[in-house]
């Protein structure tokens, strides 16, 4: 992720130099693969809702617990890795509008044929982190909460 806006910024711009003809990337493959396998690595909020749910789940639980180990060792907490502060919520629609939706738009200029899918999923998902339900499941704590409860079912 260090380097995704520069990588982003880059790919555009050979994009804007190239356009969509298959034949003009030639020599230039591996740049749209590095792009594409990148946009792959991050694109759990690209999934249905059910998934990409999950899978932030999974991935704050990772942040939650490096900033366990960092108080623990009395460092300072990196950024989304607090349990106490975090808005699981406000990051995973940060995510998306800035990381995610980006990156997806750039390569559907190429790859048409994913543009309906990821853009649908995007915007639901979108919607989900936005919605009430989503802030009440997901509020502060909710990894402490006993597994009863399913946001599946928001």
């Amino acid at each position: 992720m260090s380097s995704h806006f520069s990588a982003l910024k880059d790919f555009k711009a050979l994009q804007a130099a190239l356009g969509t003809e298959a034949e003009k990337w030639e020599g230039h493959g591996a740049c749209l693969m590095a792009m594409v396998l990148h946009a792959c690595d991050i694109s759990a909020q690209a999934r249905p809702r059910s998934l990409a749910i999950g899978w932030a789940e999974r991935v704050h639980m990772e942040f939650f617990a490096q900033g366990d180990r960092e108080a623990l060792l009395q460092l300072p907490i990196s950024p989304l890795c607090d349990r106490t502060t975090t808005d699981v919520t406000s990051s995973q629609i940060g995510f998306i509008e800035f990381i995610v939706a980006p990156i997806w738009q750039a390569i559907s200029v190429l790859i048409p044929d994913l543009s309906d899918e990821v853009t649908t999923n995007l915007q639901e998902n979108l919607r989900f982190w936005k919605s009430d339900a989503a802030k009440k499941f997901f509020g502060k704590g909710f990894l402490s909460r006993p597994a009863a409860a399913s946001p599946q079912t928001l």
